[in-house]
């Protein structure tokens, strides 16, 4: 009887590589292929094994914070790990909040082509100056008294 092959894609530890391999022909596998190429699998495979090394970090970083040692094992009383847990997780959706809001905020400045950046370390006055470059439809006479106005009476009040 003919039986389809499947593919499969195997992560062996290095260590067990050989007696795996081993292990496999004695059960009768018929084809077995290494691929020596790094494919869109491996990236994935690689990103997953950052993924499961950051969690480790960050089980070490936990178990540090510990409260009491025991026979070299740290222990974390569960309310306090569950506590903390909820504080960082409330503090997450905070920050993705507010990150939702400047990323509208930035679009809307984008869309007014208001460079935010520098209107935040602009002064009132460095604004009026840009403002008033910008009307272009000012007759000369009406531009040099908005100017003159200005500064004589809000620009002086502004220094003091």
């Amino acid at each position: 009887m003919i039986v389809s092959m499947r593919k499969l894609s195997l992560l062996v530890f290095y260590k067990d590589y050989q007696s795996f391999l081993e292990e496999l022909r004695e059960k009768g596998v018929v084809h077995i292929y290494e691929n020596k190429q790094r494919s869109a699998e491996d990236e994935a495979l690689q990103g997953k094994l950052r993924f499961i090394k950051r969690l480790n970090e960050m089980i070490r970083l936990l178990e540090n914070r510990g409260i009491k040692e025991k026979g070299g094992r740290v222990e974390v009383p569960e309310e306090d790990l569950l506590s903390y847990l909820e504080g960082q997780y409330h503090r997450q959706e905070q920050i993705a909040v507010q990150l939702g809001e400047l990323e509208k905020e930035i679009a809307k400045d984008l869309q007014d082509e208001i460079d935010s950046f520098k209107a935040r370390k602009m002064t009132l006055n460095a604004f009026y100056e840009d403002y008033i470059e910008q009307k272009q439809e000012l007759k000369t006479s009406t531009r040099t008294n908005y100017k003159y106005m200005y500064k004589k009476y809000v620009s002086e009040e502004l220094s003091h």
